[in-house]
């Protein structure tokens, strides 16, 4: 028994390694910084992201460490957003933008609750209004219609000064394009194949050719002048030419659908009681508007409304029922595209204030969203709280960079000469070629070329493989120096474009080389721009690592290390731990 249970034990141990990721809870501890604590789940998640992003060859242990590094950078950065959103509540301009916020949302639960929520629409209603509206739901006429266009053509008209002559010739170029309009219709007329005379004159690109066709239009989607001849024009008959914007028309009726009434479908029953719905909200939400309106109170500011000299932001300029305050920073941010908005240039006192009570309309929805509990409501509750994490967090990362860094010149080209691989290609030359058994045959094929010869023809016909293969073989797209050994690319890199290489020997044979087109390495003027952001994200990221490494030396931090030694990243390379006897073949 001692000994089944002792073969046994090595299998338990690499099952153990090929599992041990899945056996972690998800929630155990891998790092406490400043008591905040950093779980499994989190640190699972970023050694996979790590694992992903990186080489093929990265070990086990690399992935712990920057996985480690990341999360605890996290736990560090989200430390000083929580930090921040503390203080935020201290600055007056943050508090008004952040009640803004919060009015928002409460005014859209308000309009839900007090507004949405009570309309009701019952298939009556949208009988009724179908019914009383049947104008508003009919399907107006409609023409089948073909054209055949011809455009006028632009005169040179530069250098002339005398108006005339510029009309002249704009005339002259007008009467050009009427008269070939013209002859177009007479051929029509004449019977002539409608499809082919478009095909051949019609000089709108996107239906000449499918015969001109149109298909069925109402009035108003061509230029008036076209509708008004089409639609007076029966089916079956040609008319024009047609003078528009555009051109000259020369037009074919094919068909006739009168007006009708749509039905009463599904379609156009959503379509009704959306309208409905629209209007009843609209009726309901200005009625409780004007309630909240009528119920209102408003205290001025008047010293404040009638001095010409800035005052203090926080100074209030007016409180709305008694509960809602309006402060002069706000005040003055307004007045401007109030006075715009009404067109006054210099505003009384009077239009001052009929301006704060329009401003004062969503305090006085947010004063009675809070009567009726939405303060409470956990929309708004999260809202509140996402809009501070939002700024918080857009402060520190602003803190986490060099807004002043522009990388000088020197440096630019300083980085571009020291990474000059990275803007190079790989492949730059597209080339086609030729194989062939002996040198000689090789450069007589040449001189056809030279002669005249198409080189892709040649390489179909002297190609060597089944015809299969030369279609396509001759053409090795984009090359480098590895791709065909260097002999065969230093032949091709000497050539200009175009140009055709003698023969060329290489393990396959004897090749003659054209040179289709070159890809050139990126100038540095080309590359300037991408450098520089580089360099910026370069230097955010020292400056970055800075804040982290002084934040983690003031930090109490702690570290899982038991965890992290049975835990194997996601597609680790497991090692196979055996018993001597079985690797000594016993």
């Amino acid at each position: 028994m001692k000994k089944i249970v002792f073969s046994l034990f090595p299998f338990a141990i690499v099952a153990c390694l090929f599992a041990s990721s899945k056996l972690i809870p998800a929630d155990a501890w891998v790092a406490r910084v400043d008591g905040k604590t950093a779980v499994f789940a989190q640190f699972d998640s970023v050694a996979s992201e790590i694992k992903d992003n990186s080489d093929f060859d990265i070990s086990p242990d690399t992935i712990k460490a920057e996985a480690l590094d990341s999360l605890i950078a996290a736990e560090l950065i989200e430390m000083r957003i929580d930090s921040t959103m503390g203080t935020l509540d201290n600055e007056l301009e943050f508090r008004q933008k952040k009640r803004d916020n919060i009015i928002d949302t409460c005014n859209k639960l308000l309009y839900q609750g007090q507004v949405s929520d009570r309309v009701t629409i019952d298939s009556a209603m949208v009988d009724q209004y179908y019914a009383e509206h049947k104008d508003e739901f009919v399907e107006p006429e409609q023409i089948e219609a073909r054209h055949i266009l011809i455009r006028r053509l632009q005169p040179d008209t530069a250098g002339v000064k005398s108006k005339e002559e510029r009309q002249k010739r704009i005339d002259e170029m007008d009467q050009y394009a009427r008269d070939r309009a013209e002859y177009v219709l007479e051929r029509a007329l004449e019977g002539e194949d409608w499809d082919s005379l478009a095909a051949k004159y019609s000089e709108d690109q996107t239906t000449a050719s499918k015969g001109g066709s149109l298909g069925y239009i109402y009035r108003g989607r061509m230029a008036p002048q076209f509708d008004s001849v089409a639609f007076a024009t029966p089916p079956g008959q040609i008319a024009g030419p047609v003078s528009t914007r555009y051109g000259y028309h020369v037009i074919r009726v094919d068909g006739y659908k009168p007006a009708k009434q749509k039905p009463l479908d599904e379609e156009l029953r959503e379509n009704i009681q959306g309208q409905i719905r629209q209007k009843l909200e609209k009726d309901y939400a200005n009625a409780f508007l004007d309630s909240l309106r009528e119920a209102a109170t408003y205290q001025f500011n008047e010293e404040a409304l009638t001095s010409e000299d800035s005052l203090p932001p926080e100074t209030w300029v007016l409180i709305a029922s008694a509960m809602d305050t309006i402060f002069y920073n706000r005040y003055a941010e307004s007045l401007p595209r109030y006075m715009r908005f009404k067109q006054i240039e210099n505003p009384t006192v009077d239009d001052k204030k009929d301006m704060l009570k329009y401003l004062a309309t969503n305090l006085l929805l947010f004063n009675a969203a809070r009567k009726l509990g939405y303060l409470d409501d956990p929309q708004v509750i999260r809202a509140s709280r996402d809009f501070s994490y939002r700024e918080a967090k857009r402060r520190i990362n602003d803190l986490l960079k060099d807004p002043e860094y522009q990388p000088t010149d020197e440096e630019v080209e300083a980085y571009f000469n020291s990474h000059i691989d990275d803007y190079r290609y790989e492949r730059p030359l597209l080339v086609h070629h030729i194989i062939f058994e002996d040198s000689a045959f090789a450069e007589t094929i040449r001189d056809s070329i030279l002669a005249g010869a198409d080189f892709v023809e040649m390489a179909k016909r002297y190609y060597p493989g089944e015809p299969e293969i030369r279609e396509v073989a001759y053409n090795l797209d984009y090359i480098g120096p590895e791709d065909m050994g260097h002999a065969f690319y230093d032949a091709a890199n000497a050539l200009s474009v175009g140009q055709i290489s003698h023969a060329v020997k290489t393990k396959w044979g004897y090749h003659i080389i054209k040179l289709v087109s070159r890809k050139e390495d990126k100038t540095l003027t080309q590359v300037r721009p991408g450098i520089k952001h580089k360099l910026r994200q370069e230097r955010d990221a020292e400056v970055r690592d800075g804040y982290i490494r002084d934040w983690k030396a003031a930090a109490a931090i702690q570290v899982n290390e038991k965890l992290l030694r049975k835990y194997s990243p996601p597609g680790s390379d497991i090692k196979r731990i055996e018993p001597e006897g079985s690797r000594a073949g016993g």
